[in-house]
């Protein structure tokens, strides 16, 4: 089980280039791609999303790319000749109309950049997505092994809380059992105490106590609550991105703990109920951030 969360940092040189890439996920409820590609580089959109698609299914990310270019061949600067004639002769005017003293010089007109025309070779998009790949691969790497160790103890944090979400169904299905018999000692109290000296009808305290039972029972929910469980124990021993399905179950478990809690006329099985959906509510937590 993988977390959404995950940093992954990578240089490599080669051709000529050296390739810094760095890469950074959270969680989303679907995957969303964002890139920061150098300037000239768009075409890598293309070669990055279904790279990137084949080895991730949710989370947001995010991808920052440089590219340095070392040779000699990439950059050529042109001398924009009429322009630089222009300015020359309109400073010589200038020193001349106003008696200023003409100490121009090469590096008066490096300040003028639109002297220079800097224009780059054409790149070889395959020579320069294979650069990147090797770049983004070693940035995975490390990108993986965090989502993998964060996965890890979301793992286990998960399944200690089902493990007591278990515990509570246990005492949930005991204690309504026990109810039961609760409620009919206490209807033939009351009966007494209003009949004062005529015995109250056992029959029909056993039927009004079947009737109560059936109408506050909870087993239905319990079963479903544990079979919740056992699919939820199954997924977490699974390869793959399962935070979608998690997260489904997370939400018919928090079905089941209410209606246990609307049906069961009992303090106990309230307080139980309570304290079950809060764990509930740890685990919904804990998967927001499961790939």
């Amino acid at each position: 089980m993988n977390s959404m969360t995950g940093y992954g940092r990578s240089e490599f040189d080669c051709n000529g280039r050296t390739v810094q890439l760095e890469i950074k996920s959270v969680n989303h409820k679907y995957l969303e791609l964002v890139y920061r590609l150098p300037k000239g580089y768009a075409f890598l959109e293309e070669k990055l999303r279904p790279y990137l698609q084949s080895r991730m299914a949710r989370g947001k990310l995010d991808l920052s790319v440089t590219i340095v270019s070392r040779r000699e061949d990439d950059s050529h600067v042109t001398l924009n000749h009429s322009i630089a004639s222009g300015y020359l002769k309109a400073l010589r005017e200038l020193a001349g109309d106003y008696n200023i003293p003409d100490d121009l010089s090469l590096s008066s007109f490096s300040h003028f950049s639109d002297l220079f025309t800097v224009t780059c070779s054409p790149e070889n998009p395959e020579e320069v997505w294979e650069t990147v790949r090797c770049a983004l691969d070693g940035a995975l790497a490390d990108f993986f092994e965090m989502r993998v160790r964060e996965g890890m103890r979301m793992k286990e944090d998960i399944h200690s809380r089902i493990l007591l979400v278990r515990e509570m169904v246990t005492k949930v299905e005991e204690r309504s059992a026990l109810s039961v018999g609760e409620y009919q000692k206490k209807m033939q109290v009351r009966l007494q105490e209003l009949l004062e000296s005529i015995e109250p009808d056992d029959q029909r305290v056993f039927q009004e106590a079947a009737l109560w039972a059936d109408k506050t029972s909870v087993a239905e929910e319990t079963v479903r609550l544990n079979s919740h469980l056992d699919q939820m124990e199954l997924l977490l021993a699974q390869n793959g991105p399962v935070g979608r399905r998690l997260d489904f179950l997370t939400q018919e478990m928090n079905r089941e703990a209410n209606t246990i809690g609307s049906k069961a006329m009992d303090v106990t099985i309230a307080h139980l109920v309570v304290e079950m959906k809060a764990e509930i509510e740890k685990i919904r937590e804990q998967i927001q951030n499961v790939e």
